[in-house]
Parts: structure tokens; C-alpha cells; sequence
């Protein structure tokens, strides 16, 4: 029996919030119907309590029905809209309109009757008039939340979407981990054996890298600290493989490696770095890491002093990979995320990611 019950109150969303909500709508109608009688009959005294009985009755009545209001807005999602669709739902909304209208009376006249102790007959025939009027109401108020539920579901399909889409980019992103850098890698290897004890060190650092990119736990957002570490195994064998040529220093405001950012969002931006920036420069580069905080913005750059950019196509990020970075920023903080690439040809490139506070919930 509690179980039939708790499954009859289970909601898309948890069931004290829909009590939240109908609390606040009772406390605001409540608030009109006081105001209105106050103006309209300012020498009549207001009868309190039999205003909050009829004005709470209507959501108490609502509230106990919620549920299967939602079970019949899963019946008509699950359904191609038709004429028979809506035919059908207008010969289900009459008999919940007749319980809602039925079920307000009965808490109206148990409420009267423990304050004043007398007989209130809530069918009687003067009654009339005012029981066709709530059943009216009452089915203007069904299709409304009827409409609500409905809308509820489209969004959380929406989002359901939103992320599968997600999950399949960062798919896709781990599986295009560039054949060049595991050929280099091998080669760096390969020369590095036998020599001393950092070859190893760097098959050991190329293993952890292709552990996480065979993750099969495609969390949308890591912290930082979880993304900077996947960064300092990729570099450290690009800094191997560049030798002398090549130094990275991370910059980390203390406190920012807790933040939430979007799984492996920065490694096509080193990426773009060293194969843009300096594989075929002759002199020593330097690559800066940057986090600090801005205007309640999570801020990551990714500083180098390479050649920079040729054209301002290329600047304006819209390499494959720099435009899967753009598309993913778009796509999780639709309108809240800043992303942009900035280069002088032969002065470099800064490359500044800013998420949204509010984006750095665990997800």
C-alpha cells in the first residue's frame, strides 16, 4: 500500500517543489482576493478564514490530483496528436473536473463545519450555480496544467538530447587524439630506450593518456585539477619530444582547480599551440597555462609565443578543432561562455576560454 502511494505521488520533479509552487500561488491569490474585497467593500470587515478556505481548497484539491494529471500528460506524449487525440482528452478532462470541483466542496464544507459546528449542505440546489462554476473553472485550470507537464517533458527531452549530443562529441574528441603525436611519441620512445630511464617515463605518461581517453565514464564536466593533469602527461611528452626547444609553466590561482569545466576542452588549444605555434620553429618556445577568476567568471588561457597566426581566418578559431571547442561551449552554456583566439603573425597566440560561474556545478 506506501508503495502504490509513493508510486502515485512520483513526479518529473520532486513533489515538495509542485507543493512549493502551489503554495506560492495560494499565498499571491490569497494576497488579490484580500486587496480586491478591501477596495471593493471598505466598510465590510474581511472574513479571513473562509477566504483561505476557498482559495486553499482549490490548490489542496489540485495538489492531491497532480499526479494523475501527470500520467495523462505521459498518455498524450506518448500518442500522435489528432482529432481523436483531442477528442479523447476533452471526455478525460470532464470527469477530472467533476472529482476536482467534488473533492473542493468536500474540504470547503469539512473546514466550515470545524469551525462553526454546523450543518453546511454544499449540494444543495441554490448550491447549483456554484458548483458549475468551479467544474468550469476547474476545466480551464486541468488543460493549463495539463499544458505544464507537457511542457516539462518537452524540456527535459530537450536537455536529454542536449546531452546525448554532448556525450557523442567527447566521444568522437577522445577517439581523435592525433595519429601524428602516438607516431612521435613512439619515435621519442623508441630513440629514448636504452639511453636512461625517461623513455619509460614517457611510455608511462603515454598510457595514463590513452587510460582516460578509453574512459568509458563520459562525465561532461571534470575539475580542473582532473583536466590539468591529463594536460601535464600530453605535454610533458611533447616537452621530451621538443627537448631544450620547449618550456610550460602553469599559472593556477589557488582554489580555481575545484571549478567544473567541460571535459577535455583544453587540450585541442595546446594542441592547436605547438602544431601552429612553434613544430617548426627553430628557437626555444614557451607555452603558459593560465587560471584566475573575473568578474564571477572562471578564466583559462593558453599562452605561446610561436609564430602565430597567418590570416585572421585562422584567428578567429575556425580549425576543426578550435571550432569543436567553440560548438561544445555553445551547446552546455548556451549565451554564458566566452571563447576567443588572438594572434599578431609572429608574435604568438592567446587563446581565453571564460565560463559562467553558475557553470561549475559537478555535472
Amino acid at each position: 500500500m506506501a508503495d502504490s502511494l509513493k508510486d502515485y505521488f512520483k513526479l518529473p520533479v520532486k513533489f515538495r517543489y509542485v507543493f512549493y509552487v502551489f503554495l506560492a500561488l495560494n499565498i499571491i491569490l490569497m494576497i488579490q482576493d484580500y486587496t480586491n474585497d478591501t477596495i471593493l467593500n471598505p466598510q465590510k470587515s474581511y472574513a479571513f478564514y473562509y477566504s483561505i478556505v476557498w482559495v486553499t481548497s482549490v490548490f489542496i484539491a489540485w495538489l492531491l490530483l497532480t499526479p494523475l494529471l501527470y500520467r495523462i500528460s505521459q498518455q498524450v506524449l506518448s500518442r500522435k496528436l489528432n482529432a481523436n487525440l483531442v477528442l479523447k482528452q476533452f471526455a478525460i478532462a470532464l470527469p477530472v473536473a467533476l472529482l476536482h470541483s467534488l473533492l473542493v466542496i468536500i474540504f470547503r464544507y469539512c473546514m466550515i463545519f470545524l469551525r462553526d459546528l454546523e450543518w453546511y449542505n454544499p449540494l444543495a440546489t441554490h448550491r447549483l450555480p456554484e458548483f458549475i462554476f468551479i467544474t468550469f473553472s476547474s476545466l480551464i485550470q486541468y488543460f493549463a496544467l495539463l499544458a505544464v507537464f507537457i511542457g516539462i517533458d518537452y524540456y527535459k527531452r530537450y536537455q536529454e538530447k542536449i546531452n546525448e549530443l554532448n556525450k557523442a562529441q567527447l566521444s568522437t574528441l577522445k577517439m581523435q587524439l592525433n595519429p601524428h603525436f602516438l607516431f612521435n611519441t613512439l619515435h621519442t620512445i623508441s630513440s629514448l630506450m636504452g639511453k636512461n630511464n625517461q623513455g619509460q617515463k614517457v611510455l608511462s605518461r603515454l598510457g595514463d593518456l590513452l587510460r582516460t581517453m578509453l574512459d568509458e565514464n563520459q562525465r561532461m564536466t571534470i575539475t580542473l585539477e582532473e583536466e590539468l593533469n591529463y594536460l601535464k602527461n600530453y605535454l610533458y611528452i611533447e616537452e621530451v619530444r621538443f627537448q631544450d626547444r620547449l618550456t610550460v609553466t602553469y599559472e593556477i590561482e589557488a582554489g580555481t582547480e575545484l571549478f567544473q569545466v567541460p571535459n577535455l576542452i583544453l587540450q585541442p588549444l595546446v594542441e592547436n599551440a605547438i602544431k601552429h605555434g612553434f613544430s617548426q620553429k627553430t628557437d626555444h618556445s614557451h607555452i603558459r597555462l593560465i587560471s584566475h577568476l573575473s568578474d564571477n567568471q572562471l578564466v583559462l588561457q593558453i599562452i605561446d609565443d610561436g609564430i602565430g597566426f597567418i590570416n585572421q581566418k585562422s584567428a578567429n578559431g575556425n580549425g576543426i578543432g578550435l571550432k569543436n571547442v567553440r560548438e561544445r561551449l555553445n551547446k552546455m552554456y548556451p549565451g554564458e561562455a566566452f571563447f576567443s583566439i588572438a594572434s599578431e603573425n609572429g608574435r604568438g597566440c592567446i587563446a581565453e576560454i571564460r565560463l559562467p560561474a553558475k557553470s561549475m556545478e559537478v555535472k
